[in-house]
């Protein structure tokens, strides 16, 4: 995945330095996100939706860094140092840090003496959808992470990395402007489509339910090329080249748009 596709997200999300009195290692236990919270102001509010991360961590090998920084790596989800479970809350991190004296000082104290309260995950997205696109502040809400890299106590917490958010804005306010002023859009990285009734011409996405709403957009410029094509009351008997020229002609241009409209999304 290329580095530039990566976001990080902070959230003054709670966490904690565990110590048992049997004399074991401590932990460093919390969230590294919280569902359905607003984000600080990027340019547009930022929500992650409850269930975001449970494909990621199927296949994700995140680490625990701190500040981001790899020459700090406190734990790492393949060797069981690191783990993270979504539940009802949000992403909840555990790690078990190295026994060092580099950690002890610059990681552990700070955040007992909270110093250290908050914390950041850097991902890549599957999907999302936008909301109040032509207001100031859109609102983002992830719906799917694609890949879990890390998640960080942080010093200094900073939006990094928005690009790729912002890009994903003015996507969907070109669809938003397109499709007649909705204000709500879903943007994926790819969209399949079958064919679900030959005779009537509907079309329905696969997979995700989320893409409903663009389905109907299909089905109502197919609805716009059918009676254009279909010129007669018995327009299924008819054969194409019996047609009028004209009307198939119209109805031929309504679906290129269709078809257009789809290659863009699947870019």
């Amino acid at each position: 995945m290329p580095q530039k596709d990566i976001e990080k997200r902070f959230f003054n999300a709670e966490f904690r330095i565990v110590r048992k009195d049997d004399g074991a290692l401590p932990k460093i236990e919390g969230y590294a996100a919280v569902f359905n919270k607003d984000s600080e102001d990027m340019g547009f509010i930022e929500r992650v939706r409850p269930g975001a991360f449970k494909g990621a961590l199927k296949i994700s090998d995140a680490r625990a860094l701190f500040n981001h920084d790899p020459n700090y790596i406190l734990g790492r989800q393949s060797n069981g140092t690191l783990t993270l479970t979504e539940d009802k809350k949000g992403l909840h991190m555990s790690v078990q840090p190295p026994d060092t004296q580099t950690v002890r000082d610059m990681v552990l104290a700070p955040i007992e003496r909270g110093d250290i309260t908050q914390q950041s995950f850097g991902f890549t997205i599957e999907s999302d959808s936008w909301e109040n696109l032509d207001s100031d502040t859109p609102i983002r809400t992830i719906e799917k992470v694609r890949e879990l890299y890390d998640v960080s106590p942080v010093t200094y917490p900073a939006y990094q990395d928005t690009e790729v958010a912002l890009r994903s804005l003015q996507t969907a306010k070109k669809d938003m402007d397109g499709l007649g002023g909705n204000k709500v859009r879903t943007v994926t990285p790819k969209i399949t489509l079958i064919v679900e009734d030959e005779k009537t011409d509907k079309y329905q996405f696969t997979g995700d339910k989320r893409f409903k709403e663009v389905a109907v957009e299909i089905n109502r410029l197919k609805s716009e090329a059918n009676p254009m094509i279909n010129t007669s009351d018995n327009a299924d008997d008819v054969p194409m080249d019996k047609k009028s020229p004209d009307t198939t002609r119209a109805g031929q241009d309504v679906l290129n748009r269709i078809d257009e409209a789809i290659k863009e999304n699947e870019k």
